[in-house]
């Protein structure tokens, strides 16, 4: 399965992305990279998410950085049980 996402998501001052997960039943993106980033955003739709969602109708309902921690994010594994939650390492 591919996503194409053509909304531009703001990295801060050029920091390596290393690792970016989907959650395709609730439309939510996780990207993991060097220095502690961890960003969620959920792409709304409008409706719930089917998976497969017409780019032009497709807005950054979220976009929020996680802090607190320093170390590199190396993978990002969605809880699909538990639908929001997700582990990074």
């Amino acid at each position: 399965m591919f996503i194409y996402l053509s909304k531009k998501i703001a990295i801060p001052n050029n920091t390596k992305v290393n690792c970016l997960a989907w959650h395709q039943n609730q439309g939510w993106i996780a990207v993991g990279g060097d220095d502690g980033l961890l960003k969620v955003l959920k792409l709304d739709t409008g409706k719930e998410s089917t998976g497969q969602v017409a780019a032009a109708n497709v807005n950054l309902a979220m976009n929020q950085s996680l802090q607190g921690h320093s170390g590199k994010v190396r993978a990002i594994i969605w809880n699909e049980q538990y639908s929001f939650y997700f582990l990074f390492f």
